[in-house]
């Protein structure tokens, strides 16, 4: 429940699920004007984070399944951003 409400933040690292691997991860993450934060190798999930006030809005159109809160979820893991 926690995760699912994880809303995310314009300018804040978010966490990008995806379908695809992480170079498409990375591709979807680029297009959408952001960039990865971490982790390097994830074969679901990536942080990343973009000053663009549409980048949230831009990586759900380009096909990520899920973003949410990346501080959030990073709290839940017991790491900080």
């Amino acid at each position: 429940m926690t995760v699912a409400s994880a809303r995310p933040v314009a300018g804040e690292p978010v966490l990008v699920l995806s379908a695809h691997d992480s170079m498409s991860r990375e591709h979807l993450v680029r297009s959408s004007g952001g960039r990865l934060i971490g982790p390097v190798a994830a074969p679901l999930a990536s942080l990343a984070v973009s000053d663009d006030p549409n980048f949230i809005s831009r990586l759900q159109s380009v096909g990520a399944l899920v973003v949410l809160d990346g501080r959030a979820i990073a709290q839940i893991c017991g790491a900080s951003l």
